[in-house]
């Protein structure tokens, strides 16, 4: 086994810093919208890039080889196949849509090794989407509405839309809900199944990946009179920095931006900023390692 630099509990943050502070390979968009479009050349790079830290700082490949079959260069061999077959695109909507599916695709990559630490992240954070609503599951298999938004509860009154605590949630999307569940259970990095499994209901409602390409969805539910109702919802987004790629894609298809509500219950515009400066170790130089000694 190679030398280990890292104990059990070590932290991974791979940081795509390229995803920051600069334009469109196109220039400015006629709307005025800045982002950096990562081509084709250059996502296959940022996998080469990905697959040599890996190589070489991550402590637990070795483990990971043995206890679940883990073969690296597999895994980003058929990564690199997938990513030819997105080609690239000058249109400002696909190149956005370009950016976020990468790094969607990225993140079911990471979530092959089954390590809740092993962790990838942009250097500008995505923007988070809510529906105002909280699920949770239920010993015997069922769904239920455990929180709802006061705010959304009035709306879907005036609606004539009644949802309650205590509902049954059946579907999304007119999707079983369990399988939109183990759909985006694969996105989530963990050893753990069960805990794959909660983040993952979590997601169903409250996420900062895999953006649904509309800006409502539909539940199914069973109120507490037994009768099988649909509801039709709409998304929320809000961010901590100004994030151009995703923020597009966002209002492109009609998410509603909702604002921060500060501490004295006046709402807050959020910091805005273009650029996180990344400095010291390069986010390039993969002679120092990234990865903390203990976590």
């Amino acid at each position: 086994m190679r030398e280990l630099a890292l104990s059990w509990s070590a932290l991974v943050m791979l940081l795509l810093s390229s995803w920051s502070c600069v334009e469109t390979n196109q220039g400015p968009s006629k709307n005025g919208n800045l982002f950096y479009y990562l081509d084709l050349a250059q996502r296959l790079q940022t996998l080469s890039t990905i697959e040599t830290a890996i190589q070489s700082k991550y402590a637990l490949l070795d483990i990971k080889e043995e206890r679940i079959s883990l073969d690296l260069e597999q895994i980003f061999h058929s990564a690199r196949n997938l990513e030819k077959q997105y080609p690239n695109t000058d249109r400002d909507f696909y190149q956005a849509v370009s950016n976020l599916w990468f790094f969607d695709r990225l993140s079911l990559l990471i979530a092959k090794f089954q390590d809740t630490h092993l962790q990838i992240q942009p250097l500008m954070e995505m923007p988070h989407i809510r529906l105002g609503i909280e699920i949770v599951p239920l010993a015997n298999g069922n769904y239920m509405l455990s929180s709802i938004d006061s705010n959304l509860q009035n709306k879907l009154e005036k609606q004539g839309v009644s949802l309650e605590v205590g509902d049954l949630i059946y579907e999304v999307n007119d999707l079983a809900i369990h399988e939109e569940v183990a759909k985006l259970q694969k996105y989530i990095p963990s050893s753990s199944k069960n805990y794959a499994f909660t983040k993952a209901v979590q997601s169903l409602t409250s996420r900062n990946f895999k953006y649904p390409k509309s800006p409502r969805m539909k539940i199914t539910y069973r109120n507490g009179s037994g009768e099988i109702k649909k509801a039709n919802l709409k998304w929320t987004y809000t961010y901590n920095y100004k994030r151009s790629d995703a923020l597009y894609y966002l209002d492109y298809l009609g998410f509603e931006f909702r604002w921060h509500d500060s501490s004295d219950g006046n709402n807050q515009h959020p910091p805005i900023s273009d650029c996180l400066l990344y400095t010291s170790p390069s986010p390039r130089d993969l002679s120092t390692s990234r990865m903390p000694s203990s976590a």
